[in-house]
């Protein structure tokens, strides 16, 4: 009887032994199989970040080309404005200078208009005084000789 008891228990452990390297065999192929799907799970989820990302740029890419089209824009606008501006300065500037001329003849013109009243006032005077001569001259006929050489005199005070 112990030699069947032996028997079965040599029998029992094999069974056991075989029934274990059975069940490893099968988690190395349950395993293999979940490392697979896993791989296949990763390789999605790279591929579908890679189009979500291939996406994003070609998104960014239009938006620099359009960011480039704007700022090229903004730089034919500025340059525009910086050319007016300078064509506005040398307008002022020629204005002003011209305005400054016109004052300058003007002040001028005026000073030269008050040396003229000035003038035009001593001559009044002059004309007024030599009226006053005239008229202060004795009469036609008393003495003509003498009345022809005072306005003859007046005449020559005048021309010198």
């Amino acid at each position: 009887m112990l030699a069947i008891l032996i028997a079965a228990l040599r029998s029992g452990a094999s069974f056991a032994l075989s029934l274990l390297a059975e069940l490893a065999d099968l988690a190395l192929v349950v395993w293999q199989k979940a490392g697979r799907v896993l791989a296949t799970i990763a390789a999605v989820a790279l591929a579908c970040l890679a189009l979500v990302q291939c996406g994003e740029i070609k998104t960014l890419r239009a938006d620099n080309l359009d960011l480039q089209a704007q700022r090229d824009t903004l730089t034919t606008e500025r340059d525009q404005c910086r050319a007016g501006r300078e064509a506005l300065q040398r307008s002022l500037d020629e204005q002003n200078a011209e305005v400054a001329a016109l004052g300058a003849e003007s002040a001028r013109r005026l000073a030269e208009a008050r040396d003229a009243l000035g003038k035009a006032q001593e001559g009044r005077a002059r004309a007024e005084e030599q009226a006053r001569r005239l008229m202060e001259a004795p009469a036609a006929g008393v003495d003509a000789c003498a009345t022809m050489e005072a306005v003859d005199e007046l005449v020559l005070e005048n021309l010198g």
